[in-house]
């Protein structure tokens, strides 16, 4: 059964009140049977009948009926006393027990116990006090006289334990295993409670349960030896406790469930019964295929056609990991059969590159979206805490060639793996706040060296793993291998024992002091995962023309680098470089790293540096990385460059990449003629895919000096986007630019794009009918903007510099500048955008500050919104030209030649935008 965290429940509302009002006479007439009796007027009689008998208990910590150990579902009426009686041939004795409120301490909260029950050391004898509760409704009482003699010193004598059970639920597929409460609330007569469930969604084979509340047990003692089960399932012959199991359907659709009480004799079976009645049967599909010339050969008769794997809760939802070549053509269907099979908007789905992609197929509405994949190890065979795709210690299986391997770095005796499965938009119920589907959902292990899939179903059986074991897995021939790896991750206390590691670079190693490497020290390739424990190497790097290397402190990650620091720095004549890594492999990983490494460059080269990474594959994740150590491309008097790739982070990536909670505060130098890229973040991204920008922060100085004629592209976060596919996507959210953006020419004719978040964005080659997607949202820069070198082509923004040819639309929503912007010569600047080419783009939100001063040549164009907008629509005849534009203007001034304009309530919407923009601007307000 999935367990979730505990979720705080509403305060038990029952109360333990000793009374001194003279007690009814109970009656014992009907009593033969020994054992202990729920007596007292609040059980509706004050005659004790079998019926009141309690049954044996459960201890739930070893599953076996307990000795000394009662259990009872009662309905009790508010106001009126009760006690236990005991009877054994006619001797009779009065149990009870004066009840304390007991919070359960937070950490033993999970899964199990309520947040309070009422407890107490059991009395026995005509003194002890009777007890009430403060409302009717249904309880469970728990009583354990300590035969075992195991409760400790507290409860030495027994305890009692009374559960407020009215609020049974049922927890299940239909939740993903939360709780839902019944409704409407049933009356509660011992004579029969009924609780119903409308409209509770399962899949065929679901399964589910009945609980008091969301968790499972209630403790009875302080050493956790003693627990009750508070769950109801299917035991053979009933609802029960022992060996319960859970419920399933066996069609999918929407049941009404409905769970029924009457008082009677013996084991909970003989009072709870429940019906499940399939009122509206489901039309999702049960089962979905993969079809294509990869899979089957479109041959649906053919053993390679692929089942895509269930996803529990969610009918109709499915899911699989493969390797896919660009060459692969695939579809899918419900059945295996050319009856009512999809693909991509009627087309056949195909990659745009070699790899691995998950599938995440929704058979409701025949959509398919793919995605790369990120494989993971979850539990304790991977670390204490790798309990989610973004825990610290989860493991990223790493792709080498057409299958995935990581080391474990645990022994355990459940290893765990999954796919992380994110759709486009969230679905309700399915998806978790961070977007993706939880891990246990598209979870699988491995038998007899084969792939098993969780699907739709329980937890699966478990398999026992080694530390040091390396675990490949092959998607497409649906196998695991395990073989002996270098054995348990490598401790490195020393240099000689870091480049002793580092030669072989094939074990997993972890940092354990701070370390200095020796002058000889040239970098290897890790393949393999490297954690610095927040220690640090300090390394001087020289590598010259014609090395083998690249320069850092790994010439290649092929893996994962995280928790490390660096110092020292690189003086390059190679082309890649970066603190951490020079270059990265396809899904290489790098987080919480922090750099302080200087990179100087100084010949001509078309450079990628980057403060953490110089340049990297396709599916890069950076996370929580900083970089201190300046990065600076300069050739002697401004001599010939070339188009090198300059980032505080990271300078090139291709395709795709995550970058998150990453700073950099440190300079970033080009000083050379050519056309540079730089960003305070990322330089340049190609063959762009799909990237993201999230909680990024620059805080260093953009600086440019150049000498040439070329166009040159800077930015706060990123600098430029080079031949991007279709249907390309691109997020920055909730990045910051603070740092100053500085260009100096020495001659007239340098191009100049700039922004203070974004430089560059869009593709000739790019399809009108597919354009690329830029989303810039919650976005700031303070940082001032200047350019010498007089040009008309000058394109700056103090959020987005310049967004080229129609084929790119922005989404800018709630971003803010208060950098001023200052070019020699005439050119088109905006507070926000530059110079925009799509009449499709939305700007949302925007926040153009007071002190803001847009300074140009007195032909230039400037708006505190934008400079210009191409209006043309013949490209692109259905866009939507009432672009939507709201905002706020705080003041500035727009300063062109010799004339000055300040911004007020009477011409702030005329300023907005200098030429050529589309769409009413009725949304913007003027405000101090």
């Amino acid at each position: 059964m999935k367990k979730l965290l505990f979720i705080t429940i509403a305060t038990l509302s029952l109360l333990a009140i000793s009374s001194c009002e003279k007690e009814p006479e109970i009656k014992w007439d009907d009593v033969t049977l020994n054992g202990f009796y729920v007596a007292g007027a609040a059980t509706g009689s004050d005659q004790i009948s079998a019926d009141c008998l309690m049954a044996a208990g459960l201890n739930e910590v070893d599953k076996s009926l307990r000795a000394g150990m009662y259990e009872k579902y009662i309905v009790l009426e508010a106001g009126k006393e009760f006690f236990l009686l005991y009877n054994d041939g006619g001797n009779k004795a009065r149990y009870s027990a004066t009840l304390e409120t007991f919070t359960t301490p937070e950490e033993e909260a999970y899964s199990d116990n309520p947040a309070q029950v009422l407890k107490g050391k059991l009395v026995i004898g005509n003194d002890a006090p009777a007890m009430k509760v403060s409302k009717t409704g249904l309880y469970h009482i728990v009583l354990d006289i300590n035969k075992a003699g195991d409760l400790g010193e507290k409860y030495k004598d027994g305890v009692i334990v009374l559960l407020d059970a009215s609020d049974f639920g049922v927890r299940g597929g239909m939740n993903s295993w939360g709780f839902t409460s019944s409704d409407p609330k049933p009356e509660f007569k011992n004579e029969g409670v009924t609780f119903t469930f409308k409209n509770q969604e399962l899949a065929k084979n679901g399964e589910f349960k009945f609980s008091t509340g969301n968790y499972w047990k209630v403790t009875l003692d302080d050493a956790g030896k003693v627990k009750a089960e508070t769950s109801l399932g299917e035991t053979g012959s009933g609802l029960g406790l022992a060996d319960n199991n859970n419920i399933k359907v066996d069609k999918g659709g929407k049941y009404e469930i409905t769970l029924n009480f009457k008082l009677a004799q013996g084991a909970f079976n003989k009072s709870f019964t429940y019906s499940a009645v399939c009122t509206e049967e489901s039309s999702a599909p049960e089962t979905m295929y993969m079809i294509g010339n990869a899979f089957g050969n479109w041959d649906w008769a053919s053993d390679g056609i692929v089942e895509l794997s269930g996803i529990p809760s969610a009918p109709g939802l499915f899911w699989c990991t493969r390797y896919f070549t660009a060459a692969d053509e695939f579809k899918f269907c419900a059945v295996k059969a050319w009856n009512g099979d999809f693909g991509d908007n009627g087309n056949n789905c195909k990659v745009a590159s070699d790899g691995f992609y998950t599938v995440f197929v929704d058979g409701n509405n025949n959509k398919a979206e793919i995605m790369p994949a990120e494989v993971y190890g979850i539990g304790d065979a991977w670390g204490a805490d790798a309990w989610d795709f973004n825990a610290p210690d989860a493991v990223k299986f790493v792709a080498e060639g057409q299958v995935l391997k990581a080391t474990v770095k645990n022994n355990s005796t459940a290893v765990r793996l999954s796919s992380k499965v994110t759709p486009s938009a969230p679905i309700e119920g399915v998806t978790t706040g961070n977007g993706w589907i939880d891990w246990w959902k598209t979870e699988f292990v491995y038998f007899d060296g084969k792939i098993a899939y969780r699907g739709a179903g329980n937890d699966q059986e478990r398999v026992a793993v080694e530390a040091g074991k390396v675990i490949t897995i092959d998607f497409n021939a649906g196998t695991v291998t395990v073989t002996d790896g270098s054995g348990p991750a490598a401790t490195i206390k020393t240099a000689d024992e870091f480049l002793a590691w580092a030669a072989e670079g094939t074990a997993d190693a972890s940092l354990e002091a701070d370390i200095t490497l020796p002058a000889s020290f040239v970098p290897d390739t890790l393949k393999a995962n490297f954690d610095g424990k927040g220690h640090k190497i300090t390394y001087d790097l020289t590598v010259p023309t014609g090395s083998k290397y690249n320069a850092g402190l790994f010439s290649l990650v092929d893996g994962s680098v995280k928790n490390l620091k660096v110092a020292g720095k690189i003086t390059t004549e190679v082309a890649y470089a970066g603190g951490v890594a020079g270059n990265a492999a396809d899904n290489a990983v790098f987080e919480n790293c922090e750099s302080s490494v200087a990179i100087s460059a100084p010949i001509k080269v078309t450079y990628r540096l980057g403060g953490i990474v110089g340049n990297a594959a396709k599916g890069i994740t950076i996370k929580d990385c900083v970089n201190n150590g300046e990065i600076n491309h300069t050739i002697a008097d401004l001599g010939a460059g070339n188009a090198s790739q300059l980032g505080g982070i990271i300078g090139h990536f291709e395709a795709t990449a995550t970058i998150s909670g990453c700073t950099n505060n440190a300079k970033v130098i080009y000083s050379a003629s050519g056309t540079p890229r730089m960003g305070g973040i990322c330089g340049y991204i190609n063959v762009l895919e799909d990237a993201s920008f999230v909680d990024c922060t620059n805080n260093g100085e953009i600086i440019m000096n150049s000498n040439g004629s070329g166009y040159c592209y800077y930015a706060g976060i990123s600098g430029y986007y080079g031949t991007p596919v279709d249907a390309s996507h691109v997020l920055y959210k909730n990045c910051k630019n603070t740092g100053n953006i500085t260009h100096t020419s020495g001659v007239a004719g340098t191009n100049n794009r700039a922004g203070g978040i974004m430089c560059h964005c869009g593709g000739t080659k790019v399809d009108i009918t597919k354009p690329l997607s830029v989303e810039v949202i919650n976005c700031s820069n303070s940082g001032n903007i200047t350019t010498s070198g007089a040009s008309a082509k000058q394109h700056i923004g103090g959020v987005i510099g310049f967004t080229e040819t129609v084929t790119c639309i922005i989404k800018c929503d709630g971003c803010t500048n208060t950098g001023s912007i200052t070019i020699e010569g005439n050119g088109t600047i905006g507070s926000i955008h530059g110079y925009s080419c799509n009449p499709a783009s939305t700007y949302t939100n925007f926040i153009s500050g007071k002190n803001v001063v847009l300074t140009t040549g007195a032909t230039g164009r400037a708006g505190l919104l934008m400079g210009s907008g191409y209006i043309s629509t013949t490209a692109i005849p259905d866009a939507e030209l009432n672009t939507a534009v709201t905002g706020k203007v705080q003041g500035g001034k727009i300063v062109k030649g010799e004339t000055t304009t300040e911004a007020n309530a009477d011409n702030y919407k005329i300023m907005l935008v200098e030429a050529g923009f589309v769409g009413s601007v009725d949304g913007v307000a003027f405000t101090n």
